[in-house]
């Protein structure tokens, strides 16, 4: 697992915060020591998720900001989290986790901040503060009040930062320093720090950084505070829009010392961490046991130095000795001090943890030995003593001689008196148990047993073994005797009988009657195997395992009474079980089920005449072939079913395919032959219905797709070129006759681009060459020729405009029809152009009392549409069918070409 570092960032006002994390998740050019850093983007199941997401966000967007060549937002007052992945040159791979306060510099105040940089400084490993490089001859009065207002901070905090016995590395970055350096040294970059040292000890003009710097140092130590030149964009330029400071080069970004700062600060940290390391492990003493500032268990742990050694490895992660032979070096050096010291006390306290543990246990072994060797003792000497009790005794003699361990016991019973004890206990024993036997009391055979088990090499054991011999010798004829008995009362044949001929076999398998046991076993087994062997040859002929039940009775060699029964009954069997098997397909329709049946049936072919005669294996063949007549039949239906319902929906090529599927059927061969004469009259229906519908693509389409067919037959293909011929022919016509009927430039380009056979494209053309000669701007006159009513209104007022210009606002009497109003209006437009005509009638007669409003109406039309005299009727608002009507012409304006009709 990579070790991750914690550092706190906190970004003065218009340092470029955003900028520098949006470097650091770009491709930001070649940095020193072979340093690259990409953004941990894998959050899940981490703590404060909602922070780590809204900094990908804001990341993202920023990124895209740079990407566009813009400046990114800056961030809101929001904390949020980053996790970047960085390599090193001999260091490998470790990761960098950012805690982003955003605006915190600003908002806090003077004792907040403090506190709030006190307890970053406990928790991290680090702080980075970013401020930028002030402009030349600018006001740069802001930057001087934030970093006065973060030292004053500091200042606060310095007493508890001094007493702090962690200190924490602090990096000051100096954001855009090519506004002060101009061309930055990539190829020395330690050149751009000692030009920011002297831009820092400058006098004049002071620089805003200087006391902070001091202020830093007398915290936490010069040596933990490091001043370093950054700019994240590189070489910058004005944006001359937005007056922005946008990077030179976008692809990748030429960072100047982006990484440093983390590279220091991690650094820092390890050096610290390794110092700490070795102060503790030399001040180590006996003191800590006594610590109260930790659990028993931690201050044993750390006396032992199991932490520190923890802790130096944790400490080497990274570092290779080629890289850093030093610091490997001394870790190593530090880490084998800790082993040893650690071994030390190790078997220090080992030894005496043994010394306090084993005295109190030696003492209770010593009194255990006493107290059983002596209560035991007592117990088996005396008069009446069992012989349980002797026993108990004698056995713990025998362990306490075998037990090799030490035992403070022997000091005062030795292994060699404990053997003298147990021998002439066990001689004085023998006797008193043996007795009976010797004696010839009671049950003899079980004396002599129990003799030779207890005492196998004493005095008496050859004569106890001997008497052992003779009893045993008699009750084995005894007992054989027993289970033949047992095999003859018990039922010949039965299980009963076999049971105990089988136990007297295991008794006695070469006695007198092993022979005729072994023959009524034979005979049982041979009974129990052909009932198991007919009862599986008729499962495998009621389950349709034919070939199973055939090779079990071929299998079968001897000649006997019942295999014959079966045999004569075999082709019976088969036949009811072929028409029980050809009705339940039928039923089913289970086609696959008869193909399976008939490659059953044929392995019938090769049977016996004994099995199945001649006559009765062609009766079989007779069925099955039959069943499979009727299967083709119904193949045949269903594929001319498909093949109508295919046609019937215009799927001419899926049922072309479905017509070229390989099928050995011979009704469904008559189909194929037959389906290319269906193709025109299907074709010819579906052709009527589109023309009826106006769907012209799609019968196109359609006309396409049979015409790719492969088709055999000559016939059939001339009468599909006749109904593509037709059918193009009547599409032709109807993409004509808008243009013919309506001529306008757009109908006739739509013909001729959507036209199949082009037939009239010769006329339209004309059409389109007439009217874009017209799309040049004219002068025509506009006449209103006459005015008609159907009623006597009287005095009316006529008010039209023309193309959003008063053409006539004048008071008309229409007691008759007015004709010749005259009046005219020059117009200067494009033929093609389309115009308005707006009309308003007002009533001024007699019955204006009651209706003023005489109608309105608005047309939008071309002005060739006007050279046709052109009438634009206003209806009355409540009497429809009372319209008066204005006649408009326009003159000067050419005829179109006159359009021929379809085929002249």
């Amino acid at each position: 697992m990579l070790y991750k570092y914690r550092f706190a960032l906190y970004g003065l006002s218009g340092a470029g915060k955003t900028c520098v994390l949006a470097a650091m998740s770009m491709s930001h050019g070649e940095q020193p020591h072979g340093m690259t850093c990409s953004p941990v983007k894998e959050i899940a199941g981490l703590p404060d998720n909602e922070r780590r997401q809204l900094g990908l966000e804001r990341i993202r967007s920023a990124t895209q900001s740079i990407e566009k060549g813009s400046v990114p937002v800056p961030t809101a007052a929001e904390m949020m989290i980053l996790t970047y992945s960085l390599t090193e040159r001999g260091r490998g791979e470790y990761q960098i986790e950012l805690s982003d306060y955003p605006g915190e510099l600003l908002r806090l105040q003077g004792n907040e901040l403090a506190d709030q940089l006190f307890e970053q400084m406990q928790t991290m490993d680090g702080i980075l503060i970013l401020a930028e490089m002030p402009h030349e001859r600018e006001d740069n009065e802001a930057i001087y009040r934030q970093i006065e207002h973060l030292d004053d901070a500091i200042t606060k905090l310095r007493h508890r930062l001094q007493s702090q016995k962690n200190k924490v590395p602090v990096v000051l970055l100096i954001n855009k320093w090519d506004r002060q350096s101009g061309a930055l040294n990539y190829v020395d970059p330690a050149d751009e720090e000692r030009k920011l040292d002297a831009y820092l000890n400058q006098r004049e003009p002071s620089p805003p950084h200087r006391k902070l710097i001091q202020t830093l140092q007398n915290s936490v130590g010069e040596h933990n505070v490091r001043v370093l030149p950054m700019s994240a964009f590189g070489q910058a330029r004005i944006d001359p829009q937005t007056g922005d400071e946008v990077p030179l080069h976008q692809r990748p970004l030429q960072s100047f010392y982006l990484l440093e700062g983390f590279r220091w600060l991690v650094n820092r940290h390890d050096t610290l961490r390794l110092e700490r390391i070795a102060q503790r492990f030399d001040n180590d003493s006996l003191r800590s046991l006594s610590s109260r500032q930790y659990s028993p268990k931690e201050r044993l742990s750390r006396w032992l130095h199991f932490e520190t050694i923890k802790d130096i490895d944790a400490a080497s992660e990274g570092f290779s000795a080629e890289a850093a032979p030093a610091r490997v070096a001394q870790l190593a050096a530090l880490r084998r001090r800790a082993v040893k010291r650690k071994r030390t006390r190790l078997v220090s306290v080992s030894t005496l943890g043994f010394l306090i543990i084993s005295a109190p246990i030696l003492t209770l072994i010593f009194l255990a030995d006493y107290r059983s060797h002596s209560s035991l003792e007592s117990r088996a000497t005396q008069p009446n003593a069992t012989l349980e009790t002797k026993q108990e005794y004698q056995d713990w003699l025998s362990r306490y001689i075998a037990n090799g361990s030490p035992r403070l016991y022997r000091l005062k019973f030795s292994r060699k008196d404990a053997r003298e004890e147990l021998r002439a206990f066990i001689a004085a024993g023998e006797e008193q148990y043996c007795a009976p036997f010797i004696q010839q009391t009671g049950d003899v055979c079980n004396a002599a047993r129990d003799c030779l088990r207890q005492y196998p090499f004493g005095d008496y054991s050859a004569q106890a073994r001997t008497k052992v011999y003779e009893c045993d010798a008699r009750e084995q004829k005894l007992r054989e005797q027993t289970l033949w008995a047992a095999v003859e009362s018990a039922e010949a044949g039965s299980v009963a009988q076999r049971s105990a001929a089988s136990d007297y076999l295991g008794g006695f398998p070469t006695g007198r009657y092993a022979a005729e046991a072994n023959s009524i076993i034979a005979r049982y087994d041979s009974q129990v195997e052909w009932n198991e062997f007919a009862s599986a040859y008729d499962r495998a002929l009621k389950n349709g395992r034919i070939d199973e039940a055939t090779t079990m009775l071929l299998g079968r060699n001897q000649d006997k009474g019942p295999l014959q029964e079966l045999k004569h009954a075999y082709a019976d069997r088969v036949t009811a079980w072929l028409d029980s098997e050809l009705r339940q397909i039928k039923q089913a329709q289970d086609w696959d089920r008869l193909e399976r049946l008939e490659h059953q049936v044929q392995q019938l072919r090769q049977l016996p005449p004994d099995l199945l005669t001649s006559r009765q294996a062609q009766e079989i063949f007779e069925k099955v072939a039959k069943a499979n007549d009727e299967q083709d039949q119904l193949d045949a239906d269903q594929m001319s079913a498909r093949i109508d319902h295919l046609l019937g929906e215009g799927k001419f090529r899926s049922a072309f395919e479905t017509m070229l599927l390989p099928n050995a059927n011979p009704r469904i061969q008559e189909l194929k032959h037959d389906f290319q004469r269906r193709i025109p009259t299907a074709l010819e229906r579906h052709l009527r219905g589109f023309r009826a519908s106006n769907n012209w693509d799609r019968g196109n389409d359609m006309l396409s797709e049979v015409t790719s067919l492969p088709l055999d037959d000559s016939s059939v293909r001339s009468k599909i070129r006749d109904l593509e011929q037709q059918f193009r022919g009547d599409h032709d016509r109807s993409l004509y006759t808008p243009c013919q009927q309506n001529p306008s430039i757009d109908r006739c380009q739509d013909y001729i681009a959507k036209a199949p056979l082009k037939t009239m494209e010769r006329a339209a053309q004309q059409y389109i060459d007439f009217a874009s000669k017209q799309n040049i701007q004219q002068s025509y006159t506009l006449t209103l020729q006459s005015i008609r009513s159907p009623r006597n209104y009287g005095r009316v007022k006529v008010s039209v405009r023309f193309d959003h210009h008063w053409f006539i606002d004048e008071e008309f009497d229409l007691k008759e029809d007015t004709n010749r109003v005259g009046r005219q209006i020059p117009v200067i437009k494009k033929p093609s152009d389309r115009v308005d005509i707006a009309v308003e009638l007002n009533n001024l007669g007699m019955s204006a009392f009651w209706n003023r409003d005489l109608g309105k109406r608005t047309d939008n039309l071309t002005l060739d549409r006007l050279r046709q005299q052109y009438d634009l009727c206003v209806p009355h608002p409540k009497q429809k069918t009372d319209s008066i009507c204005l006649n408009f012409a326009l003159s000067g304006l050419a005829a179109a070409p006159t359009m021929p009709q379809w085929g002249g």
